[in-house]
């Protein structure tokens, strides 16, 4: 963002835990109404805000772009019932 002339200062700040929703939850509160503040997270976020049951979710801040798409895997084990059959 700097060599590009985005931004004169970028300041970096990880927040572990919870697959991103302790940061996610920190981002929405702290950062609510500045234009110049952007968090990054990727589907494990998104897993995680459903697993942990997280009073925050992806509806409290505002998407501006997908920069990426990840691949993901479901593994059950194989005497789950399904709906398909094969």
């Amino acid at each position: 963002m700097q060599a590009e002339g985005i931004s004169g200062n970028v300041q970096v700040q990880n927040v572990p835990g919870a697959g991103g929703t302790i940061g996610l939850a920190q981002f929405a509160s702290q950062s609510s109404g500045n234009a110049n503040a952007l968090i990054v997270g990727g589907y494990v976020m998104v897993g995680a805000i459903l697993t942990n049951k997280s009073p925050v979710s992806l509806n409290d801040v505002t998407p501006i772009a997908r920069l990426t798409g990840e691949y993901e895997a479901i593994v059950v084990p194989a005497d789950s019932a399904s709906e398909v059959d094969g």
